[in-house]
């Protein structure tokens, strides 16, 4: 008889374990949607849109093993990197550029002369700007998250510690639950749920 019981037992942790992993993924779907959703309008808002590539490869993805749940959100665009973490002052390939200029249809006039400059010498005067001044980093996934800060994602959690650093592993200490968020060299930011 006492093994009987023993066996509802486990049973019953079984059955009350599954449902915390099942609320806690529909919960990280529900964040990633969220931050998802707000990343879009902040792409839109800070015009981060040349041919689409990045807006439109844009998501999340909630991935679970043995050790846990990760929601990964970002844009898997080659490009990726230097859109979030912008670009140190250094050599920029000009053909990409020529073809920026030629898709925004960028006309410059010259002060001087008062001609119009070629999108051969627009594209040269940007490529000496990047190399002097870099490209300033517009981390829309990071600024989402530091924006809802003060109002949780995740409901009723109180959130009690949060900072975000590009370069260094960031710990978000929530109630019970420790989120690690981790800048790698793709750039999505990844928070760990441990289960």
């Amino acid at each position: 008889m006492p093994e009987q019981k023993s066996n509802t037992l486990d049973e019953v942790m079984v059955e009350i374990y599954r449902a915390i992993y099942t609320a806690l993924e529909s919960r990280l779907h529900m964040i990633g949607s969220v931050i998802d959703a707000e990343s879009r309008k902040e792409i839109l808002a800070q015009q981060i849109y040349d041919k689409g590539d990045f807006y439109g490869n844009t998501g999340y993805v909630v991935e679970t093993d043995d050790s846990g749940m990760t929601l990964r959100v970002g844009s898997n665009e080659r490009h990726e990197p230097f859109v979030l973490g912008g670009k140190v002052p250094s050599w920029t390939p000009i053909a990409p550029l020529k073809s920026w200029v030629e898709r925004k249809g960028l006309s410059w006039t010259d002060k001087k002369s008062g001609k119009l400059l070629t999108v051969d010498q627009i594209a040269h005067m940007i490529q000496a700007k990047i190399k002097r001044e870099g490209i300033a980093a517009r981390n829309v996934f990071a600024q989402v998250i530091a924006n809802r800060e003060h109002t949780s994602v995740c409901g009723s959690v109180k959130k009690t510690a949060f900072s975000l650093n590009k370069s260094e592993e960031t710990v978000m200490v929530f109630e019970e639950m420790v989120i690690r968020t981790t800048s790698p060299e793709n750039s999505f930011y990844e928070p760990i749920f441990p289960i």
